[in-house]
């Protein structure tokens, strides 16, 4: 299953947009993309647990109040709405979100541009953590040892932005390894392959933009 966002164009001037999701048997062949969700929604990663999709739609862009929706579904087409991420203090900045499982069920949401939310199930009520490290594009990871990894952009020490690895709680979030990376980068790929860390990321500390992997023992 491939999700993706579409948008609309009249020429060159920007109109609407909404998410696409497309399946394939072989990663070769692929469904048309269909749309699902309304006009203007943005469908972040989908997180698969015990049979159903979840995922976190966004809505407003810039400076704009921005919301952020919990859905899940059953097939990746048909999406039902679980509840609103409503954050502390009326904060409306919502955005990219990864959400992960523990062991006993409890779904952990990283949120750009600075939270961690955990929740138990039916994930309607919601407890939220806001951290010192503004991210873009995160993602994170259930190690081995059910320890969380995490990675994102975030500003270096040395003033400019780059890929971050963090190390992760429910409750905080530390940095403990820049990978070598500047200006747009980020929006990594995470998985475990013979108990290493396999990462990808993408970044232009080079020139033009390139995409990158890492390998990391953790």
């Amino acid at each position: 299953m491939l999700v993706a966002g579409g948008s609309l164009y009249a020429g060159t001037e920007y109109g609407t947009r909404a998410p696409r999701i497309a399946f394939s048997d072989d990663g070769y062949t692929w469904t048309t993309p269909q749309k699902v969700l309304a006009e203007d929604h943005w469908l972040w990663r989908v997180t698969w647990h015990e049979g159903i999709a979840y995922s976190v739609s966004k809505l407003g862009e810039g400076s704009h109040p921005r919301r952020g929706f919990l859905y899940s579904s059953t097939d990746g087409l048909d999406w039902e709405w679980i509840t609103e991420f409503f954050l502390p203090n009326d904060t409306w900045t919502a955005s990219e979100t990864t959400l992960r499982f523990m062991s006993d069920g409890t779904m952990i949401a990283l949120v750009r541009p600075d939270w961690i939310g955990t929740s138990q199930a039916p994930y309607t009520d919601w407890q939220w953590t806001q951290i010192d490290y503004p991210m873009g594009g995160p993602n994170f990871i259930r190690w081995l040892d059910g320890a969380l990894w995490a990675s994102a952009r975030s500003r270096h020490p040395d003033g400019g932005a780059a890929t971050v690895l963090a190390r992760m709680t429910p409750t905080s979030y530390e940095p403990v390894l820049w990978l070598p990376s500047g200006g747009d980068c980020s929006y990594p790929g995470m998985v475990e392959h013979e108990g290493l860390l396999w990462m990808s990321y993408y970044s232009s500390h080079e020139g033009k933009t390139s995409i990158y992997l890492a390998r990391i023992a953790v």
